[in-house]
C-alpha cells in the first residue's frame, strides 16, 4: 500500500497516515446510503436492515442479502459504487498538506518502478 511506503519513507508520520485513513473513512459513503439514492433499496428496506443490525453482529449487506432485498451481485455493486466513490488517499494527503504534489510525484513514480521486493521490506529507491 502506497501509505505504508510514504511512512517508511519518512515522507508521512504514522499520524497522519491514520488522519488520512479516517478522513477516507469518513468521506466514503455508506452502503445503505448509496442502496437509497441509486434507488436498490427502498427507505423502508433501509431503515429495517439499520434496525437488524442493531440486534445482529453482522454487516448492512449480509443482513439485506439475508432478508432478500438485495442479490450478491447486487450488493457486489454497490460495493463497487463504494468503491469509486472513496477519496484516494493519495489526493487526500495532498489536500490535507501532508506532502506537496510534486514530491508525492516522484515518489509515486519510484514506487512504481521499484522492485516490489523492496517495497515491501521497506528499502528505499532514491526517486
Amino acid at each position: 500500500m502506497i501509505g505504508v511506503y510514504l511512512v517508511r519513507r519518512g515522507l508521512l508520520t504514522k499520524d497522519q497516515f491514520f488522519a488520512i485513513c479516517e478522513e477516507q473513512d469518513r468521506r466514503t459513503p455508506a452502503v445503505g446510503r448509496l442502496a437509497l439514492e441509486s434507488r436498490v433499496l427502498s427507505m423502508a428496506e433501509v431503515m429495517n436492515v439499520l434496525s437488524e443490525q442493531a440486534v445482529r453482529n453482522q454487516r448492512f449487506g449480509e443482513i439485506a442479502i439475508d432478508l432478500g432485498y438485495i442479490t450478491k451481485h447486487g450488493f457486489a455493486d454497490l460495493l463497487h459504487m463504494q468503491d469509486v466513490a472513496r477519496p484516494s488517499f493519495t489526493d487526500l494527503a495532498v489536500e490535507l498538506g501532508f506532502i506537496t504534489r510534486e514530491k508525492l510525484d516522484d515518489t509515486l513514480h519510484a514506487y512504481r518502478v521499484a522492485p516490489r521486493d523492496l517495497v515491501r521490506s521497506g528499502q528505499t529507491v532514491a526517486p
